[in-house]
């Protein structure tokens, strides 16, 4: 697995790429513009250059995008979901302006029939797979993946059987640019039990059954502060919430994601000092 952190572009992508390097990072994530909805900053292309030359003489790869978190598929609010799929679909646009290889989604948050749901978060998918090519063909090479969730607030997506649903409703032709990005946290507080080595080799044969390990392309490593099941969404450092490292080093030994970004999504304060205790795993 390749270790890594999410990044503030707030000095620039170049800055950004130095700061991976300097924290020894083998992978990164960022957002690739404000997560908080204004409108999005164009791309230096300068800037994106050197970048890329930056992360590639570091080793880093890949650079992954996190769209902004407003984002929300599942929502009836018609506008609210047209909304949603320009964003993402300007996110993949900017992903491959960048270079990055992956942009990671949440499926977002409705009330009522979850079966609805789900179709409107497929349908939503289509359209911004369908938006992003049309307006720039280059996006085609960008995967996106769907992350799974916690399961508070209506969310959808916490449970693999919605994941599976959305992913086979929609066809086979763009759906393969589809993946997952499992979240450790998100897992362990919608009731997957991962925190000891049967828990987890049994929720990854479950990811297995029912969409493929194949389609896993990213994990966010984040320990909780929530117990299990309880829809919680609260990290702790690695190693010192209610998953353990027993959870970390598992994954970190399953030949399957030996070329898979982990990437931490904790607080700058600690995320130097989590990188080092996950690449300690390795020893």
């Amino acid at each position: 697995m390749r270790f890594g952190a999410h990044l503030s572009i707030g000095r620039g992508w170049l800055a950004l790429a130095r700061t991976a390097r300097a924290e020894g990072m083998e992978a990164v994530q960022a957002f690739s513009r404000s997560p908080r909805g204004r409108q999005a900053k164009a791309i230096d292309p300068a800037d994106a250059e050197a970048m890329r030359r930056e992360l590639e003489t570091g080793g880093i790869r890949p650079l992954v995008i996190h769209v902004p978190y407003f984002v929300n598929l599942a929502t009836a609010d018609l506008q609210a979901r047209q909304y949603t799929v320009e964003t993402i679909a300007l996110d993949l646009i900017r992903a491959a302006q960048l270079g990055a290889s992956q942009v990671i989604t949440h499926l977002g948050s409705a009330p009522g029939d979850r079966g609805e749901a789900l179709n409107r978060v497929a349908s939503a998918l289509a359209m911004v797979l369908q938006a992003s090519a049309r307006t720039d063909p280059a996006s085609r090479r960008v995967g996106l993946l769907l992350e799974n969730s916690g399961g508070g607030g209506g969310d959808v997506g916490a449970r693999l059987e919605e994941l599976a649903a959305v992913l086979k409703t929609i066809s086979r032709g763009p759906a393969g640019r589809l993946g997952l990005c499992l979240d450790t946290c998100h897992a362990f507080v919608a009731g997957y039990d991962l925190s000891s080595p049967a828990g987890l080799g049994g929720f990854l044969d479950e990811v297995d059954r029912l969409i493929g390990l194949d389609r896993v392309k990213a994990f966010h490593l984040n320990d909780s502060q929530g117990a299990l099941g309880s829809h919680l969404d609260r990290h702790a450092p690695i190693g010192q919430g209610r998953l353990g490292l027993g959870t970390f080093a598992g994954l970190n030994g399953r030949p399957e994601f030996g070329d898979t970004p982990g990437l931490l999504e904790t607080p700058e304060e600690s995320r130097a000092a989590d990188l080092a205790v996950l690449k300690g795993l390795r020893s």
